[in-house]
Order: structure tokens, then sequence, then C-alpha cells
């Protein structure tokens, strides 16, 4: 509660008002311009700040958060009161707000209907206030305030004309809001009002005199502006891009709303690289949960839908894993030490020092009748070493060893079997905290600079995996299958998903594929459809996988159709080559033709648009062959510059280009309908003698990518002709380009996805998604596939070796959702001011302030 002499501080907002939406909405406005504007200088928009509803919220993930955050800043209080405010819930509840945490001497009453008196014997507002005040008002005061009386008041008179008594009261209004005497502000707006009226009439007599001259200083004066602020807007933005990307290794929380602020001040290519960044740190980590107390204790529910929260202060918190909502529960009297969760995960137990424990139903959050649940005594296992933790389920314990031994152990319950004997990240045993699942597959430990999470495989040895995005925890807590990690810091709480791909990338599914993960040719098809086809190339036949079924076929070099319903395959003898048709019956591929080609070395490459065509590569002829489906007619032959066997192809999505990369590292575009070829060079037209690693277009045809042997990258316009993107960046093994979401992307030989920027070639950051389960990336890039989504701003990666296909979503809105439901919270103006060192402009705060509308 704040003293009534306190002195009030520099507030963004100098009054909140509150008033009834039915009863005030036509008065309610005419106030906050009257108020605003009274005695204001003619050169500024308004004297006074009023913040209400109707004109600063908006849509928001918690409307109740953005009313309190305004309350919060604002300096002052004013209740329009009327019988429809009596009855208003929501202006009760901003009244008992202002009571809890600010003096009753900052709140003033607008008396707009009904009536309103005071009874000077019980020194309180006498019965028939009831039904004009809010009830908690109603005894707020402790000796007779003094309000304003603007019943009688027309709305639609005030936009029409000026009124004497309403502006007689609210000069007394703003008298009291501002400390100044009234006939001070009085007399100012009056003089305010004469001024306004000479300034307009001497500018209607020069205007006609001054137009020209009027116009161009305006808009000189309004380009200077408007670069002052762009420049100031600029510098900002990078400011807080600057920031979150040092913040994203282990304040991922606050360098998600750095960014989503930067975006939202700025959208460029630095701002949005570090939204990007923001978005796709750290997959595993699923959300922040902020809480008003230190933690102490932690424990998670068997199911993994709950964990259960206690404080320094003796506070209990049920928190719901899937969505972060928060339930408070009855508390202890002192800091929690313990918390223990019944196995069928209804029950939890708390422990409080010099407090018996308490038991609480969780389902219905009260406290457990006595004898309705019992928690059986935990028997700890003889084993040397440091106090060690129970599983969920209570079937496995986890130790660090003693003083300097730094291993983990965990022993299985039921026979004391140690099944896992773990050597810490570094350091001795001391310091760290521990988790186990209750199926003893995964093991966590976690102090103040570090979170490790151990999957325990059959091998020589675990599996581990090092999660970023904050510094580190002692309190942790894995559920029975290892699925969810739930970790605690200071008043946070973090909650991991280990199965989790990524906030912005979404499994389609592991779908079954080839035994052999060893080859690495593999692919999609029928792209834009929900579920995809997915091949892999055993070079003499080809395993085709769909909808859970799995079906071998003969022949290899599996090129398909747009929706893949049609398909074809090529075969060899001792000197002929054939190419097999297939048609999707609904269930499997069937054979419908066999074509014999021109010559052995003739590989099919494409459809055409209307899917009765077949481009093929004739190597040994060097040319371009197109072939009729229906009887293997030979329909044109167009002639490639330079193709060898060893050259690479790529196709458009319909077919309309062909491009082929050559030795020298230039590449052949053919335009397929008139039977053009273009050679394209890099800038500086120099060869590159091991030639072209990997070649790609988009679907739509505009670009043409390459990987060059030196680890070059280059990206072509199909249009001009000429490369308009040389990136050097390291050893690839495949590059895509994405024209609509503005995104190039690569695939490194270490199994990272990288991305640029498609219009300034700034790179945007990457991509290790966990595959399988792992925490971690443990595929080569050799095994991962990179397609575009044709019509929607995705792409999809295609974890080959596991026959697992990701849909990585690349809107701009998308990462600042995703970033915000990480963070938990919106951007206040005292952190965003901390940010930037100085009081930001209210355009900025305007931003940034609903850019999270948590």
């Amino acid at each position: 509660m704040v003293s009534d002499g306190e002195e009030v501080s520099n507030y963004a907002y100098d009054a909140f008002l509150s008033y009834s939406q039915e009863a005030g909405r036509k008065l309610a406005p005419a106030l906050q311009r009257a108020i605003e504007t009274f005695a204001k200088p003619w050169y500024r928009r308004r004297g006074l700040r009023v913040f209400r509803d109707s004109t600063h919220v908006q849509a928001t993930w918690s409307l109740w958060g953005t009313i309190e955050s305004a309350l919060a800043e604002s300096s002052c209080f004013i209740l329009m009161a009327s019988p429809g405010a009596a009855k208003s819930p929501w202006v009760n509840r901003e009244v008992e707000w202002w009571l809890q945490h600010r003096p009753v001497s900052r709140l003033y009453i607008v008396l707009t209907d009904g009536e309103l008196s005071w009874d000077a014997v019980r020194e309180e507002f006498d019965p028939r206030s009831r039904d004009t005040l809010p009830p908690a008002l109603l005894r707020a005061f402790p000796s007779q305030p003094w309000w304003v009386d603007l019943r009688g008041i027309r709305a639609e008179r005030l936009k029409v004309r000026r009124d004497p008594a309403f502006l007689d009261r609210v000069a007394s209004l703003v008298a009291s809001l501002t400390g100044r005497p009234k006939d001070d502000l009085i007399g100012e707006e009056l003089r305010q009002h004469r001024r306004t009226k000479r300034i307009a009439v001497a500018a209607a007599a020069t205007v006609t005199a001054l137009a020209v001259t009027a116009t161009i200083a305006a808009t000189v004066a309004v380009q200077q502006r408007d670069q002052a602020r762009r420049a100031a807007d600029v510098a900002t933005a990078r400011l807080l891009a600057s920031s979150a990307s040092q913040d994203v290794a282990d304040r991922l929380d606050l360098a998600s709303l750095e960014a989503v602020a930067s975006y939202a001040v700025d959208p460029s290519s630095e701002t949005r690289a570090a939204l990007f960044q923001a978005a796709a740190a750290s997959p595993l980590l699923e959300r922040f949960v902020h809480t008003d107390a230190r933690l102490t204790a932690l424990a998670v529910t068997p199911d993994g839908s709950y964990a259960v929260v206690g404080g320094e202060d003796g506070s209990l918190r049920r928190v719901r894993l899937k969505d972060g909502s928060v339930t408070r529960l009855p508390g202890m009297n002192s800091e929690t030490s313990d918390l223990r969760v019944s196995t069928d995960g209804r029950y939890v137990a708390a422990w409080a020092y010099g407090q018996a424990p308490r038991v609480i139903d969780l389902t219905t959050g009260r406290v457990a009748e006595p004898g309705a649940v019992s928690f059986s005594a935990r028997e700890l296992p003889k084993v040397d070493g440091f106090n060690g933790v129970f599983s969920a389920n209570e079937r496995y314990y986890t130790n660090v060893g003693g003083p300097g031994a730094g291993r983990v152990r965990v022993l299985r319950m039921s026979d004391g079997r140690r099944v896992a004997d773990l050597a810490l990240p570094d350091g001795d045993g001391s310091g760290w905290g521990l988790a186990v699942s209750g199926d003893g597959v995964r093991v966590a430990v976690g102090n103040q600079t570090t979170i490790q999470v151990f999957s325990v495989l059959k091998g020589p040895a675990p599996v581990a995996g090092r999660l970023t995005g904050v510094p580190g925890a002692r309190l942790l807590a894995l559920d029975n299958g290892g699925r969810r990690l739930i970790t605690a810091t200071g008043q946070r709480l973090t909650v991991w998903g280990l199965g989790r791909r990524g906030r912005i990338v979404r499994s389609l599914g592991q779908l079954p594929g080839p035994d052999d993960p060893s080859y690495a040719r593999s692919g999609l098809a029928g792209a834009s459809t929900s579920r995809p086809f997915l091949w892999r190339d055993h070079g003499t036949s080809t395993t085709i996988a769909r909808n859970g079924g799995r079906q071998k076929l003969t022949g290899s070099g599996a090129v398909f159709t747009d929706d893949a319903r049609r398909m074809v395959t090529h075969v060899y003898t001792e000197d002929k080559a054939a190419l097999l048709v297939w048609a999707w019956s609904g269930a499997r591929y069937q054979q419908r033709a066999r074509i014999a080609l021109p010559s052995r070395e003739t590989k099919a490459v494409s459809f055409d648009r209307s899917g009765r065509e077949v481009l093929a590569v004739d190597t040994s002829q060097s040319r371009l062959t197109g072939i009729r489906l229906r009887d293997g007619k030979v329909l044109r032959n167009i002639q490639v510059p330079g193709l060898t066997p060893d050259s690479l192809g790529a196709v458009s999505g319909h077919g309309e280009y062909v491009a082929c990369g050559h030795d020298n590292g230039s590449v052949t575009l053919v335009r397929v309908t008139d039977g053009k070829s273009f050679t394209l060079w890099r800038k500086d037209r120099r060869a590159v003698g091991a030639g072209i690693a990997d070649i790609d277009m988009d679907h739509r045809g505009l670009t043409v990518s390459v990987v060059l042997m030196d680890g070059e990258v280059v990206v072509w316009d199909v249009a001009t002709r000429r490369p308009i993107r040389q990136l050097h960046a390291g050893r690839f093994v495949k590059v895509v380009t994405l024209p609509a979401a503005n995104v190039i992307t690569g695939v490194r030989t270490d199994g990272t996805v990288e991305l640029w920027e498609f219009d300034s070639g700034l790179r945007l950051g990457s991509l290790r998604v966990p595959v399988a389960g792992q925490a971690g990336w443990h595929e080569s890039g050799t095994y991962l596939s990179v397609t575009e989504v044709p019509g929607a701003r995705r792409m999809l990666v295609l974890a080959a070796a596991r026959i697992e296909l990701l849909s990585v979503d690349l809107r701009e809105d998308a990462w600042r959702d995703a970033a915000c439901r990480l963070a938990g919270r919106r951007l206040g103006a005292t952190e965003l001011q901390d940010m930037i060192g100085v009081r930001p402009a209210e355009r900025v705060r305007s931003r940034t302030s609903f850019s999270c509308g948590i």
C-alpha cells in the first residue's frame, strides 16, 4: 500500500479513466479530450495524457494484464460514478487495485448520473450512494471527498460548441490533477483559445501569399522530421537487435522480447535476423512461466501434465505445462522445503521448516481431508555420495558421487541394480541438481551455469545434450516418460519439451522407409500435399513411403509430377535403357507403360506442365529430349553445350527451365519452350576445376542456385541471367532458394540448416532441430534434404536417415508469435528504457508495448 504522502513519480499516464461502457461511452471520450487539451499550448497535441481503454487497449492475450499495467503506470485515478459503474465488475476491480497499491487521495470522483451524498456522522457515504459507487469505494475515504458533478451535461452538445459549465468543472479536475490554481488554468485556457483564434485569423489572411512557400517549408520540415525519426528508430531497433543476439544463449526470454520489439520498431534485415534467431534458438525450450516468489521446491506429475512449485514465502502454485497457466494453491507459513506428488498424480505433499506436511488435492486445489492419501516412507538405497532424488513414480533413484567423484548414478528401486553411471559435464559432485525420468532412460543434471540431459542408451556411451537459453538451474524435474523437463531458477520456471522439434518447426511424422540409411539419394514429392511421398533410391530399385505404407518399385532415378500421382523410373540392360511409367491407384503405384530410351545414357529429369511428357537428358548426345508418355514418341531434341555424364541437373517446378552444371563451374540454362540455352558464369567468370557439388531451381523457375566444390554458393536470377548472390559460408551439400519467403537455405555437412535473406544476402541464423527424440542433432548433413512448399512460406526438411519430415514456418508473424509465447510476458516501458538507455519516444513505446500481447 502506498502512503498518502508519497510523491508522484514520472508515470506514463497522468490519469486512468474508469467508467461503465454502457453508461459512459458517450461522455467518457469528451471528458478525456477535455482533460488532455485544457489550457494546453496551441502547438502541442495535449497537455496531459489520460488512459482510456477504448483508445489504448488493443487485441491482447490478457485483457486484465493490460489494464493492470496501465493502472501501474498512471499517476491518478478518475472514476466516472454512475449506477452503471456501480454494477460493473470491471470498474470495481480497477478501484480495488488502486486502493491496494495507491493512496486514496489520488482518486477523484466525477458524478455523471445517480445520487451521491456524504454522511457526516458516520464519516462515510450514505446508503443512497450504494447505487452510484462501486462497493470497494463506499468506505475507502477517511473524510468527505470532493467530487465533480457532470450531471446534466450532454455529450452531443460538446461536439457542436464549447460549454462554459463543462469547462469550469474540467478546470477544477485538471487543477486537482496538476496542483495548479484553478484561476491560473482558466486564464491560460482563455489565453490559448484567444491566441488560437488570432493565429487562425492571421493564417487565413496570409495563406494565399505564402501558399507556395508554406508548402515547400512544410514539406522540407516533414521530411527532416521523418528522417530524424527514421534515424532514431533505426538506431533503437539495431540496439535492441544487437542486445537480443547477445542474450539469446542464456537469457532467451529477454532476447525474445528484445527481438520482437526491434522488429516492431523497424522491420529490417538486421531485426528480421534477430527475430528468427529468437524463434529458432534452443528448440527444446517450450516456454517460461513467471511467478512473484523465489522458487525453492519443484515437483512434476508422473504424466507430465502439471508442475507444482513452492516459494521462499511458503506459496504454492500448480502450473499447467501445456499452456503455462498458473493456479494458486493453499500455501505454507514458511519457506517450502520439499514437494512430493503421489504416484497417481492427484495429490501433492508440501513440507516447510517447523510445520507439519500439507497434502493438497491437485484436481480441486483444496487441502485434502486427513487420511485421504498417505505417502509411503522412502527408503534411501545404500549408496555412497551426496543425497539424490527419486523419479516421479519412485521407481528410480539418482545421486551424485562423493566429493571429487563427479559421477551420476541411477539405481532401480525394485532390485537396487545400477542402470547408469555417468560422468558429470565438468567439476566434482558438489552443487548439482538432479532429475531422473520414471522409466530411468533420461537423467538431467544442472548447476548455476549449465543444464545437461543424458539419454541412457544401449551402447558404450550415453548421448548427451546441453540445453541453452538459460544460464543454468539446480531445481529440476522429469516426468515418467522423460518427455518434459522442468527447471526453476529465481522466480522463473522453464519448461522443456525433450521431444520437440522447435517453436517454428513441426514434425509431420516419422514414416516407414528403407532399412539402409547409408545411401544418401532420397527426397520427397508432392510437397504441397498434407501427406507427401517419400522416396529412397537404391541404385536399381526405388522405395516409396506414404500414409504408413511402403512399396518397392523397379528402377531408379524417380521423377514425379507435382501432385505425385504419376512418376517414372528408369532401368538399364546391357546396352539399352527404358522408362517405366507408374500411376497412383489410391493405395499403391501400378506400372502403366515401358518406353525405350534413345540411348543407355538417357535419364529422366522432369515432367512438363501437362504431365504427359517427360524431359530426359541424353549425355551421350549432349541433348535434352522430350518424350511423350502415351506412345514414347520423341517430341523435341535440344542441344545442351558442354553436357557430360558427370553434369548435374535441376528443373523448375513445371518444367519450363532445365539447368545443367558442368565441371568448370558454369551452368547451362535451357528454356524448354523454344530450346534456347544460356551459359551462366560467376561474376569473375573464373573456372573452378572441381566443378559443382549440387544444383537446384526454385519451384517457379526464378532462380538457379549451386554449391561449388570450393564451398562457394552462387544464386543466379533466371530473368537477367546474372548472379545476384555469392555466399562464402563454408561447406554445404544442398542449397535451396525460396524467393516467396525471401530466404536462401543451405544444409551444411554437419547437419546444420543455415538461412540467409534472399534480398540482402544477410545471414538470418541456423536451425539445429533435434531428430528422433534425442537432445541434440546427430544426423550427418548428407542425410538431410530441404524442399520448398509451393504457394506457402514454409520449407520442408527431410531427415532421410530416419525418414522424418519437418515443416519450418518462414513467416515473420509466426516467428514473433513463437517468441512471445516463449517469453510468457510483454516488455514494460521501464524495461525498454533500461535497454536503450534513454526514455523512448511515444511512437516507440506504442509499437513495442503491445508487440507481445501476453
